[in-house]
């Protein structure tokens, strides 16, 4: 084991020639010193960043965007004040959903009465048999 004498020795010295010979064929020469320095003797500092917490008071939000909307003195900035808008752009487009939704129910009441109607046909008349004996087939 490489005692912590030689290591600060060859970090100070910094050259291979101070490495005695039998660590010269060794991984311990090979290694690039200003890497070995980096890496051994001082670990660099996990990179910070600044968090603020806020706090999100959803009723709070709610009456301001209700003052913006209304057109009184609100703190809202302008960010806020597109968000705002598009939301209500957004809420208008959701009532022209409403009218595909309600286009869909009538399309599919459409398709459930067509089905009920077919299975009626076939199940409770004898309207298959007139088709078939029409067509020449007979059972």
């Amino acid at each position: 084991m490489i005692s912590s004498w030689f290591i600060i020795q060859v970090w100070k010295n910094n050259h291979p020639d101070n490495i005695p010979n039998s660590f010269k064929n060794g991984t311990f020469a090979e290694t690039n010193y200003s890497a070995m320095r980096f890496f051994v003797f001082k670990t660099p500092k996990p990179k910070s960043f600044t968090y603020i917490p806020r706090y999100y008071d959803p009723d709070k939000l709610a009456l301001e965007q209700k003052k913006a909307a209304m057109g009184l003195d609100s703190t809202l900035t302008h960010n806020e004040q597109i968000r705002l808008q598009m939301s209500r752009r957004w809420r208008r487009g959701s009532s022209v959903q409403e009218g595909t939704s309600m286009s869909k129910v009538i399309t599919y009441a459409i398709y459930a009465t067509f089905i009920l109607g077919s299975v009626y046909l076939i199940m409770f008349t004898d309207f298959i048999e007139r088709l078939l004996s029409a067509f020449g087939v007979t059972h």
